[in-house]
């Protein structure tokens, strides 16, 4: 890969084949992955699986003893599987502490068909609801919140409710989120590229975003 055109190149959310990553490694400019970790490459990793944890942790905290998940599939060949590292560090840490979540209380689907709206609301109109639901996303606890309140069901009376990026929407709808620094994500990429660019030599960095749970609304019980 050689051209005047691009300076540096940041991927993000990318699972590459080894060839097209042995391409990138003969690029002429600087190449950054966020959220994956990949050899030779500057990278900004996202802890998913810690991510899923963290969310297990904080309910379990609250009282929790039937926890579900909602998320979206990773459906794509070349998408990160975000949403199964989620779901893996939930169960896992669920799994530790005694709590084996049965299946009715786990939803993974498509968001691009259309049909996730229909399928919360079958997984909300379940006679045995969760006592905490997780999703892989704040888009998706906003849908689930807004749901939610059509069916009669408060949160956080009824479910506590948390979701994950902390992006501005959670803050406005009251939503509990795992936090994984967006913003920083991309400043410490670019920061990256623009270093590579001064310095060709220098050695390979691997910076680790910090994962927290900023607690809202919708997990004050």
């Amino acid at each position: 890969v050689n051209t005047q055109r691009v300076d540096g190149l940041i991927m993000l959310c990318v699972a590459l084949r080894d060839d097209i990553l042995d391409l990138l490694r003969g690029a002429n400019f600087p190449v950054c992955f966020v959220e994956n970790d990949y050899e030779d490459f500057d990278c900004v990793v996202v802890q998913n699986l810690k991510g899923g944890q963290k969310a297990a942790e904080f309910l379990c905290s609250k009282g929790c003893r039937k926890p579900g998940f909602i998320g979206e599939k990773s459906t794509f060949s070349y998408a990160v599987g975000a949403t199964e590292e989620r779901l893996r560090g939930f169960k896992f840490y669920c799994a530790n502490n005694g709590i084996v979540i049965p299946e009715n209380h786990i939803w993974l689907g498509n968001f691009s068909d259309g049909s996730i709206d229909a399928n919360i609301l079958k997984f909300l109109e379940q006679d045995d609801l969760p006592d905490g639901i997780f999703c892989s996303s704040d888009v998706i606890a906003a849908k689930v919140m807004r749901i939610a309140l059509q069916k009669g069901i408060l949160i956080p009376r009824d479910v506590l409710l948390i979701g994950f990026d902390n992006i501005d929407i959670a803050e406005y709808i009251g939503l509990t989120s795992v936090n994984q620094n967006l913003e920083e994500s991309g400043k410490m990429a670019a920061r990256m590229v623009l270093d590579r660019i001064k310095d060709s030599e220098r050695g390979i960095s691997t910076m680790t975003l910090p994962i927290s749970v900023i607690e809202r609304e919708s997990t004050r019980n």
